[in-house]
């Protein structure tokens, strides 16, 4: 973790992933920065680019606090949003239906991840391998918590359904 000497950069698609705080989260957050006096919490990049703290960053701009970071590494842009996304989900400040957007935008990232998986080792195998161990890309399974109060007890589905 390092004090950085210059703002990271926000990605608005990175940015997009992120639900918004209410008026009274991103109040009470600014006042928790404040009474600290600066950011409690690490912001999170990838290449120099914000992946978490987007609210954090602007109270600390705003306010002129320090502010840390701490770096993620990721092998390409599909799985830093996924990231993202399970961060997100991990949020106790969800509401169900933001929960179910946000667990279907990470099925969606899945499936984009392990198609190129698969293209990829495709390509260095030359056809895949009975019992090769890889992400279907057709099969992604949503945990009961990531798809809180839907009303299944169970949401492991077939996407490609």
């Amino acid at each position: 973790m390092f004090r950085m000497s210059i703002t990271p950069l926000i990605d608005p698609e990175f940015q997009s992933l992120i639900p918004p705080l209410s008026d009274d989260e991103y109040r009470q957050l600014e006042q928790n920065v404040l009474a600290a006096g600066k950011c409690r919490d690490a912001l999170v990049v990838w290449r120099n680019t914000l992946i978490d703290g987007h609210n954090r960053l602007r109270i600390c701009e705003r306010h002129s606090l320090p502010f840390e970071t701490t770096s993620e590494h990721f092998a390409s842009r599909r799985e830093a949003k996924l990231w993202i996304i399970e961060n997100q989900l991990g949020r106790r400040n969800l509401t169900n239906a933001v929960r179910i957007e946000l667990a279907l935008k990470k099925a969606e990232k899945v499936r984009e991840i392990a198609k190129r998986r698969q293209a990829m080792a495709g390509r260095e195998n030359g056809r895949r391998r009975k019992g090769d161990e890889r992400l279907d890309a057709n099969a992604v399974c949503v945990t009961p918590y990531e798809a809180h109060d839907t009303g299944q007890e169970k949401l492991s589905k077939n996407l490609s359904k």
